[in-house]
């Protein structure tokens, strides 16, 4: 059975469109599960270097479940004291260190990862010890720093076309081979 003379351009434009959205997507990578975020996204997570540690010691702390690249602020809760500014990676993940200040009161406090927009926030219930007596400040490791330090970037962060971009121009290719499906069709109505 042959299609009759005013469907030719029509199948022609849809299959060039065709073509136009295949030969990108022959190139990307296969979507993996790991790439897919759940919605709503779990409840970000923390885990601590340690749990009791002495005011003017540092604090090592691995957030997971952050937006990618979303600035995550470190705070000592009782009488709330920042500790530190820090971004997450490409994955949403935040490292770091902290100092917690030697004016600190001895007792329970709870440290905090918290990012804003989206808001997601982390804590941890840790125990501060009164400072301890150090012989000499001037050893490396003993000076007492009431400064965060933000951690490096995530070595596995290459860069490239995001699954966004990569979407948004297959979606651009299909709406030119609709329009120019449109096109012919009002060309032959006419």
């Amino acid at each position: 059975m042959t299609r009759p003379p005013q469907w030719r351009g029509t199948l022609a434009s849809a299959a060039s469109a065709a073509v136009l959205v295949a030969v990108p997507l022959m190139g990307a990578q296969p979507a993996h599960a790991e790439t897919a975020q759940p919605y709503p996204p779990p409840p970000p997570t923390l885990t601590l270097s340690a749990t009791t540690v002495h005011a003017g010691d540092r604090l090592g702390f691995r957030g997971t479940g952050f937006a990618p690249r979303q600035q995550v602020e470190a705070d000592l809760r009782s009488h709330v004291v920042v500790l530190g500014y820090f971004r997450a990676n490409a994955h949403g993940v935040v490292t770091g260190t902290v100092t917690i200040p030697r004016r600190t009161t001895p007792g329970f406090h709870t440290f905090e990862l918290v990012g804003r927009k989206p808001y997601r926030k982390a804590s941890a219930r840790i125990r501060v010890l009164r400072p301890e007596h150090r012989a000499d400040l001037n050893e490396p490791g003993n000076a007492p720093d009431d400064s965060g330090r933000p951690a490096d970037a995530d070595a596995a962060d290459q860069g490239g076309p995001t699954p966004l971009a990569e979407g948004s121009a297959a979606a651009g290719l299909v709406s030119l081979g609709g329009g120019t499906m449109l096109a012919l069709r009002r060309r032959r109505s006419s």
